[in-house]
């Protein structure tokens, strides 16, 4: 069970709030924060899907 879209998918959009938060602070002079905090989450979704993944081999190799 491999849930390597997920991670790709969540890679993408954080990719882009990334860019974004950059961007707008070069810009504007300011910091999107609904953006920043949407990066934040997906790192912490990132870092949950992959422990998930060494989870379930873990458990598919015992």
């Amino acid at each position: 069970m491999k849930n390597n879209k997920g991670i790709i998918i969540a890679s993408i959009i954080l990719l882009y709030c990334v860019l974004d938060v950059i961007y707008t602070c070069v810009l504007y002079g300011k910091i999107n924060w609904s953006i920043l905090f949407l990066a934040t989450c997906m790192i912490g979704l990132i870092e949950v899907a992959i422990a998930n993944n060494k989870l379930l081999k873990q458990n598919i190799n015992h």
